[in-house]
């Protein structure tokens, strides 16, 4: 597994807590909370777009996020796209959607409450990522896998544990040797 940034750490921690057997937590609720989105819909064509354009050119998922100094939603969104995408590929999760989930999503909103005096700006995240609805993804649910809590104990995989555990029996063996070498040239000098 690669080395994962500070809000990649965030996401897969909120998604190992809140992705439990049985709950209705989706990934899309788990997103909103996380990125601090006040509503997320998705993206209905006009009817140029639905004449003229394909389908791939207009898909996209309207949010509405809260706005502050120093904030690129736009990478931190699709940085946490790119991670389901790779956690779910390499599989470390697994996303239930399927057509009953895409059917039900049509028109549905998520709601966060935000406080009247907040910033909030309103922009697209369109569906570039090949083979994924955006809004099917967030609205599915998901399954983690046992290795993925494992990992996001302290964030290193078994080899990388390992390595570690390797690396320091090799510096006692070493400290040892280098003890044992100057108490036997100190007895021997006697």
């Amino acid at each position: 597994m690669r080395e994962l940034t500070k809000n990649e750490k965030r996401l897969v921690t909120e998604i190992v807590t809140k992705c439990v057997p049985d709950s209705e937590v989706t990934i899309g609720d788990i997103i909103m909370s996380l990125y601090d989105i006040n509503f997320m819909d998705q993206y209905l064509p006009n009817s140029f777009e639905d004449t003229y354009l394909a389908k791939e050119d207009y898909s996209s998922v309207c949010v509405q996020y809260k706005t502050y100094k120093g904030r690129n939603f736009q990478s931190e969104i699709y940085e946490a796209i790119v991670l389901l995408i790779f956690l779910k590929q390499e599989g470390f999760i697994f996303l239930n959607f399927n057509s009953i989930v895409d059917y039900y999503a049509k028109g549905k909103k998520h709601k966060i409450k935000a406080s009247s005096d907040d910033e909030y700006e309103e922009n697209r995240i369109y569906d570039v990522f090949p083979n994924t609805c955006l809004w099917v993804l967030f609205n599915s649910y998901c399954i983690v896998t046992n290795s993925l809590i494992d990992y996001s104990k302290d964030f290193k995989t078994e080899e990388q544990r390992r390595f570690r555990t390797s690396i320091r029996y090799t510096w006692i063996a070493i400290l040892i040797s280098l003890i044992s070498c100057v108490i036997t040239c100190f007895i021997g000098c006697k």
